[in-house]
C-alpha cells in the first residue's frame, strides 16, 4: 500500500514540475475560455455526467430537501464544512496566507470544543469578521502563479484541468480522513461524506440550477465559462473582458477551489 502511495505522489510531483517549467516561460496567468483542446471528447463526458446528474444527484438533492428537516440539514453542512479544516489549513500555509491559516485551525478547535463536534459553527457566530472560505490545493497553486492548463472535463467530478487534477490528487492523500487507519471505514466514510457534501451542495441550488438547464442554449459551454471565471477569481485576476469574477454555482464545480 506504501508503495502505491508513493507511486501516485511522485505522479503529482512530475505534473507539478511540468506545471512550474511551464509557468517560469508565461508569467501572464489570465486563462482563455477557448482553451478547450479537448471539446469534443468533453462533450462527450459532459452528457455522460449530465445524465447521471439527471438519474442520481438531481432526484436525491430533491428528496434530501423536502424530507431532511432544516436544523439537521445546517448540522449536517456545519460539520462537512468544518472537517475540511485541517485540509484548509494545509491549502492556505501553501499559497502563503498565513492569516487564513491560523483562522481555518482556529474554526475548526472552536467547533469542536464549542460546537457540538462541529455541528453548530461556534466560530462563526464570536468571531467579528467573516471566516475565509475553503480553499483547495488548485487553489493554492493559483495564488502561487501556476498556470491551470487546458480545460478537462472529468467523469462524474466535472470541469477541470492539470493544475485541478493535481488539486484533486493532493487534497484526497492530504485529507485526514485518509489516515484513518481501516482501509474500509476510511472508504465508508469519505463517500458517505462527498455524497452528503455533493447533495447538500446542490440542494441548495437545485432550483436554480434546473432553471439554467431548462433555459441555457449550450449548458457545456455556460459551465465552461463558470469554471474559467472560477479560475480567474482564483488567480487573483481583475475582472475584464465582460467577464465577472464573482464565483456561481457550478453543476459540476471541483473544489476548490
Amino acid at each position: 500500500m506504501r508503495n502505491e502511495h508513493a507511486m501516485w505522489f511522485l505522479f503529482f510531483l512530475t505534473l507539478l514540475s511540468g506545471c512550474a517549467s511551464h509557468t517560469s516561460k508565461t508569467p501572464n496567468l489570465r486563462v482563455s475560455e477557448d482553451n478547450d483542446p479537448y471539446e469534443k471528447a468533453n462533450r462527450s463526458i459532459f452528457r455522460f455526467n449530465v445524465m447521471l446528474d439527471d438519474r442520481a444527484l438531481d432526484p436525491l438533492a430533491g428528496f434530501y430537501g423536502r424530507v431532511m428537516p432544516s436544523v439537521a440539514k445546517t448540522g449536517i453542512n456545519n460539520e462537512i464544512a468544518n472537517l475540511k479544516q485541517p485540509l484548509n489549513f494545509i491549502n492556505y500555509t501553501i499559497a502563503g496566507d498565513g492569516s487564513s491559516a491560523a483562522q481555518s485551525m482556529t474554526r475548526f478547535f472552536t467547533n469542536l470544543f464549542f460546537g457540538f463536534l462541529g455541528l453548530v459553527d461556534a466560530y462563526k457566530e464570536l468571531s467579528p469578521t467573516p471566516p475565509p472560505t475553503g480553499l483547495g490545493f488548485n487553489g493554492a497553486l493559483a495564488k502561487r502563479k501556476m498556470r491551470s492548463g487546458p480545460y478537462i472535463m472529468l467523469p462524474i467530478f466535472g470541469p477541470s484541468s492539470p493544475r485541478g487534477i493535481v488539486g484533486l490528487g493532493f487534497d484526497t492523500f492530504a485529507d485526514p480522513i485518509y489516515f484513518v487507519p481501516r482501509p474500509k471505514q476510511r472508504i465508508y466514510y469519505g463517500l458517505a461524506r462527498y455524497a452528503l457534501d455533493q447533495i447538500g451542495s446542490r440542494q441548495k441550488i437545485l432550483q436554480a440550477y434546473r432553471q439554467t438547464k431548462a433555459e441555457a442554449l449550450d449548458l457545456y459551454a455556460l459551465v465552461r465559462s463558470i469554471y474559467w471565471q472560477n479560475q480567474r477569481k482564483l488567480e487573483g485576476a481583475p475582472a475584464g473582458g465582460g467577464v465577472a469574477a464573482d464565483e456561481g454555482p457550478a453543476p459540476y464545480d471541483e473544489d476548490d477551489d
